[in-house]
């Protein structure tokens, strides 16, 4: 189970709707020094992954309600880094329900098929806690 799990087409375009306002309030809500970092450079991703690692030691601990706030900033942040970095927009699947667990993903990218989905991301990175993950995997899409 993901948070956003119980995800609707209309939660979804709230969702984007207020992207913006969302990002401001969560980058406003971070304290230390990954608030300071936080400047949407390829570089920034590897502050968030070392904040995520150092932070959740499982990757099951982002599934967790209570941190959906937070789990959810973050994906809107690394998702928006590698938009403005490689183009393309958000969308969401409905057709299946493991489609909606994995959450907004971005496509277009590249005139390509290809989706990048933040919330996966975030969970890989805790797996392999290499603290590299965000920004190879976004390098490797230029």
């Amino acid at each position: 189970m993901s948070i956003y799990n119980n995800f609707s087409e209309k939660d979804f375009e709230y969702w984007i709707f207020q992207m913006d306002d969302k990002l401001e309030s969560f980058l406003s809500s971070l304290y230390g020094d990954i608030k300071t970092h936080l400047d949407y450079s390829i570089e920034s991703l590897k502050n968030v992954e070392e904040w995520l690692i150092n932070t959740y030691k499982t990757p099951e601990a982002v599934d967790a309600m209570h941190r959906a706030i937070t789990v959810d900033g973050f994906c809107r942040y690394i998702g928006e880094v590698f938009r403005k970095k490689l183009g393309g927009h958000w969308d969401m699947s409905f057709q299946d329900e493991s489609n909606v667990e994995a959450g907004p993903f971005l496509t277009g990218i590249n005139s390509g098929e290809n989706k990048i989905y933040p919330y996966q991301l975030i969970k890989k990175a805790l797996q392999g806690k290499s603290g590299n993950f965000l920004k190879t995997e976004l390098e490797s899409n230029l």
